[in-house]
């Protein structure tokens, strides 16, 4: 979770410092120079919001997204640690829920 606040952080800022208010020009420019473009692409294009020429808006986008997946890797991990799972990723999962 610690890692997943520090890439939030990291994109809201260098997402803030574009300034291009081109509709997909903006998804565009804003993910062009992020090491996962493709990623970014996929993230922002689908949501109908992204056509919003608010830098804002994509950031709120991406964070929602991350939101949503966060939620979702925390609810695989309870589903995993109250399973019968292998001794050997007891610890580990323990440790990702806590973390």
């Amino acid at each position: 979770m610690k890692t997943l606040m520090i890439y939030v952080v990291m994109l809201l800022t260098s997402t803030l410092k574009t300034s291009n208010h081109n509709n997909n020009n903006l998804v565009e420019t804003t993910s062009k120079n992020k090491p996962n473009y493709n990623l970014y692409v996929k993230t922002l294009l689908p949501d109908k919001c992204s056509t919003s020429d608010e830098i804002t808006t994509l950031a709120l986008i991406v964070v929602d997204t991350i939101k949503v997946k966060a939620n979702q890797a925390s609810e695989s991990i309870s589903m995993l640690r109250s399973s019968s799972s292998p001794e050997a990723w007891r610890v580990p999962l323990k440790e990702c829920a806590l973390s």
